[in-house]
């Protein structure tokens, strides 16, 4: 039952902080699944690969990756939380793509720069989701988790300039960072 001399305001909020903290979890959840599944996903990139930088790429990601499943391991204790994964359909989606790609595509530079587009597309989901997570952390003053998740964004953002250093490289122009380095924001 609610207290009469509580205000109204105090428990609006504390229930927005009780759906916010749901919607944490739940995000935290669908990256823990995201980054285990790419994990494997890398190596099998690798395996596929044909450009000694980029396979060294996708497995010195592979190792950050491993890295990114501890940490946000982690967050959840900070949230009075268990570990937990919650399917991610868009992983999933860019996986299957990244699949169809090796097992219909001849090896080769075509295959690699497909590889790298594929990676990037990856690249763009985890930024998005790092960004909205870190932003729900600090909302909810979770200053541990949103250090966390920072680390990881960082990490995500160095391993999508690899790749668009990499795309350069293999004179492939097409690449998303490559593509996006020129467009700026409407309203600007």
């Amino acid at each position: 039952m609610e207290k009469p001399d509580e205000p109204q305001n105090q428990r609006t909020m504390a229930h927005m902080n009780t759906d916010l903290k749901a919607l944490l979890v739940h995000q935290l959840a669908k990256l823990y699944y995201a980054e285990n599944q790419l994990v494997r996903a890398l190596k099998m990139m690798s395996n596929a690969a044909t450009e000694p930088a980029l396979k060294a790429a996708f497995l010195a990601h592979r190792v950050e990756t491993k890295g990114h499943v501890d940490r946000i391991a982690a967050t959840f204790p900070e949230l009075n939380e268990n570990v937990q994964a919650h399917t991610c359909q868009a992983i999933e989606g860019l996986l299957e793509n990244g699949k169809w790609m090796i097992h219909t595509m001849k090896p080769g530079a075509t295959l690699d720069i497909a590889l790298i587009g594929a990676a990037q597309q990856v690249e763009l989901f985890e930024l998005a989701s790092y960004r909205n997570v870190i932003g729900l952390a600090k909302q909810l003053r979770s200053e541990k988790v949103a250090e966390l998740c920072e680390g990881i964004l960082y990490e995500e953002l160095e391993a999508d300039s690899k790749l668009t250093e990499i795309a350069r490289d293999l004179g492939q122009e097409n690449s998303i960072s490559l593509a996006l380095e020129n467009v700026e924001p409407s309203g600007s």
